[in-house]
C-alpha cells in the first residue's frame, strides 16, 4: 500500500479502508486449486456475471454485431445461441406470481443528538469542497500517490497539503460513517424489535462484526470464524421454527432459508444492489407468510437519503 510505504498511515488504518463486502468471498467454499486444474471439463459456457465490464451494454447478439461488426474469433453464432434477453421484474410481479412472499415494509427513524454529526459533517464537507465534491477524486488522492501529485499540481497546493487533505476527508468519512451506522440507539431498538417477536425467524444486518456480535442473541455469523463453524450456525438455524441469525454483510446475498419471515437492518446501505439482496432474504416464497422488514434510520442523517 503506498500510503503505509509513505509512512502516512499504518497497517492498521489500510486494513480498515479495504471494503468489508470483499470478505464475503471467505464465506463461500471454494475448488482446490490443484484439483481444478487437473480436473476434466464437462462442459464450456459463459459465466452469469460480466465482472468488470465496460463499453456499452448490449442484449441481443443483432445489436452488438451491429455496433461493433462481427467478432474475430467467430464466436457470435453462440452468444446467438445462447444469450437471451433477461428481463427486469418488479418486486410487485414477482410477489403477484407467487416468486416472492408478499411483506410489510417499516421505516423506524431513530432520534438521536446530532452535535457530533453535524460537526463531522461539516469539516467532512470543507475538505470534500477541495475535491470539487467528487468521491471518485478524494479516494483516488487518498490512495494513489501518482494521482495526488497530478492533483496538487492542478490545484496549486503542495504534495503534503494535498495528501493531508485527503487523509483527514477519509478520517472524517470513516466516523461519520460509524456515528450513523453503528449508533448504540440502533442496537437498543432492534433488542426491542426482537423482544417483541419471539415467535419470528429473524435475520439482522449491522455494519460491523462488533455490532453483530453487540445484539447478545440468537446466533452470530461472520468471516471471522471458519468457514465449518459458519455451516454449523446455519444448519442450526435453519432446523429452527423461530430465532435470530445476525451478520454485518456476509448474508447480503445467497442464503435461501424461505421460512426467515423478519428482517432488521440496523445498518442501511446507499447501494441499490445491496438494498434488494437483504430484502430477498426475508421475502423468500413460503405459503402464507407476510414477511416484516425493519429499516433503522438515523433522522436528520446521510442515511436519511438512502
Amino acid at each position: 500500500c503506498d500510503l503505509v510505504d509513505e509512512g502516512m498511515i499504518d497497517k492498521k488504518q489500510a486494513v480498515a479502508m479495504i471494503d468489508p463486502r470483499n470478505l464475503d468471498t471467505l464465506l463461500h467454499p471454494q475448488f482446490d486449486a490443484a484439483a481444478l486444474k487437473a480436473a476434466t471439463p464437462l462442459g464450456k459456457g459463459l459465466g452469469a456475471s460480466p465482472g468488470a465490464a465496460c463499453g456499452k451494454a448490449v442484449f441481443t447478439a443483432d445489436d452488438a454485431t451491429a455496433i461493433y461488426g462481427s467478432r474475430l474469433d467467430g464466436r457470435e453464432e453462440i452468444l446467438e445461441k445462447y444469450t437471451k434477453v433477461v428481463d427486469t421484474i418488479t418486486m410487485e410481479d414477482a410477489i403477484k406470481n407467487n416468486w416472492l412472499s408478499p411483506y410489510r415494509y417499516y421505516k423506524v427513524y431513530v432520534n438521536v443528538d446530532l452535535t457530533e454529526y453535524d460537526k463531522l459533517n461539516q469539516k467532512f464537507n470543507t475538505l470534500f469542497a477541495i475535491f470539487n465534491f467528487d468521491f471518485n477524486i478524494a479516494m483516488k488522492a487518498a490512495t494513489d500517490w501518482r494521482f495526488r501529485q497530478k492533483y496538487a499540481k492542478y490545484t496549486g497546493y503542495d504534495v503534503k497539503q494535498i495528501t493531508g487533505f485527503a487523509m483527514a476527508w477519509m478520517r472524517c468519512l470513516q466516523q461519520r460513517k460509524k456515528f450513523v451506522m453503528s449508533h448504540p440507539k440502533k442496537i437498543e431498538i432492534a433488542r426491542k424489535i426482537i423482544a417483541a417477536r419471539q415467535d419470528k425467524k429473524i435475520i439482522t444486518f449491522s455494519a460491523t462484526i462488533k455490532d453483530a456480535e453487540s445484539l447478545k442473541v440468537g446466533y452470530t455469523l461472520h468471516s471471522k470464524k471458519k468457514p465449518k463453524e459458519n455451516k454449523s450456525i446455519l444448519d442450526k438455524f435453519t432446523k429452527l421454527s423461530c430465532g435470530v441469525l445476525n451478520s454485518s454483510k456476509s448474508l447480503n446475498a445467497g442464503l435461501n432459508i424461505p421460512d426467515i419471515n423478519c428482517e432488521i437492518i440496523i445498518s442501511g446501505t446507499s447501494s441499490s444492489i445491496d438494498a434488494i439482496q437483504r430484502l430477498g432474504r426475508s421475502c423468500r416464497y413460503q405459503d402464507n407468510k407476510t414477511a416484516e422488514v425493519f429499516v433503522l434510520v438515523l433522522k436528520g442523517t446521510n442515511e436519511d437519503q438512502w
